[in-house]
């Protein structure tokens, strides 16, 4: 019932099953602009899949797409997390899990890992979704939540991104983790240089932490 996903396997020298990381592209936008942009993040150690959303039926030709709500945009991710297990069921494990959202997808991305913050435990959200956390962040975390990365192209946004990480380190009570990273001059978008600004978070907080936890004993 949902609009095929794009994907991105991890290169074939990455062995044993591996984590999938789950991008929600904004209003506008397309599934494969996504993932051409953090497809550099996973760099081939992990599934990389961008949900597609519904088409803009005021935009006709243009192929671009969004998501009519949180609740159709989390149905959709655990589509996409059934048919990936589906497909490749000794290689991804749908139960190591990192979501990224960008714009309309990261304000949808927060709300879906405030919902299921054990299967979302570590997110990234950018240039959107860093609102609403006072009230959320200490039962996120004790549901399981366990990381975030805030990434931001605008000095607004900057500023919600900081306030947020401080709720949130008070909500964690300093356990757990949350990086606020501004890349002056990007504006409301995902382009370079943001995405080699945030890897190193994206790597210590999210994804590095999914590796080795199904590392092999």
């Amino acid at each position: 019932g949902h609009g095929a996903a794009v994907l991105v396997p991890p290169v074939a020298s990455a062995r044993g099953k591996r984590p999938v990381v789950v991008a929600l592209h904004g209003n506008f936008d397309r599934p494969s602009w996504a993932c051409d942009a953090w497809r550099q993040l996973v760099a081939g150690r992990a599934f990389l899949v961008c949900t597609r959303g519904l088409p803009r039926r005021d935009a006709p030709g243009m192929n671009r797409f969004s998501y009519p709500s949180s609740v159709w945009a989390r149905r959709e991710v655990r589509a996409a997390l059934g048919a990936l297990a589906k497909r490749y069921p000794q290689r991804a494990d749908t139960s190591r899990v990192a979501l990224i959202g960008f714009s309309l997808g990261a304000t949808f991305a927060a709300k879906i890992a405030r919902r299921e913050p054990r299967r979302f435990s570590r997110v990234m959200l950018v240039e959107g979704g860093h609102t609403g956390w006072k009230a959320t962040a200490r039962r996120y975390f004790k549901g399981g939540g366990e990381a975030l990365v805030l990434g931001c192209g605008g000095w607004r946004c900057a500023q919600r991104a900081r306030r947020a990480c401080k709720l949130v380190a008070r909500a964690a009570r300093r356990k757990k983790r949350c990086v606020a990273i501004y890349a002056r001059g990007v504006g409301h978008s995902y382009t370079e240089p943001l995405p080699a600004r945030v890897k190193p978070s994206f790597d210590a907080l999210l994804l590095e932490p999914l590796l080795r936890h199904g590392a092999a004993p």
